[in-house]
This record gives C-alpha cells, structure tokens and sequence, in this order.
C-alpha cells in the first residue's frame, strides 16, 4: 500500500466527496480543513494511482460515467495529489510543499 495525500480547493469540496463516495470511500473524505482547501489522507493500491494518473490524462473510468464531464474534469484539474512509500510526515510536508496550513476548528 501507498500513501496517498489529496488536496482540492474548497470549491470543489462537495463535488470532490459526490466523486469519492461514487468511487466507494466515504460521503465526506475531504475532510481536514485547510486554508482555501480541504484535504484527505488513505492508503492506496498501486491500480489506485494509476486510475487516478490516468483520470488525470483524461481518461474517465467507465463507471462514473454518469458523473458531469466538466465537473469531473474540473476536479482532476484541481486536485493536488501526492503518493510515496511511507506515511511519516507526508500531509505536513505536502502542506509545506503548497504553502497550506491546517485550519483549527473550534468545538
């Protein structure tokens, strides 16, 4: 398993998470709240990353072909991804990376 960062702008939040749940995760897997953006952190199969680089190329998989073209196409543009190894440290340092901090929310 890989660990896999995925970071999309807050915009796209709502369609981002439709997306997800279409795909099998959960109805709210955007879920750390970040500055403009929201970002999620999983583990992934290598055939994971590859559906996402190939999604990325503009090749929609099949089955959400019922999910809007431009919606889609948006997110995939959007959508910073970062996969490595090892999990030490990977969402802070792909938050360094892209100038991003942790929003603290208040209970």
């Amino acid at each position: 398993m890989l660990s896999m960062v995925l970071i999309i702008p807050a915009s796209l939040q709502s369609a981002a998470n439709t997306l997800g749940q279409l795909m099998g995760w959960g109805p709210n897997s955007y879920s750390v709240s970040l500055t403009r953006h929201y970002g999620l952190h999983t583990w992934a199969q290598e055939s994971f990353v590859q559906l996402l680089t190939d999604a990325r190329s503009g090749n929609k998989p099949a089955e959400l072909s019922d999910f809007p073209d431009e919606v889609f196409q948006d997110i995939m543009d959007n959508l910073i991804v970062s996969v490595r190894e090892r999990h030490e440290g990977h969402f802070d340092d792909v938050l360094i990376g892209y100038n991003l901090q942790r929003i603290e929310e208040s209970v």
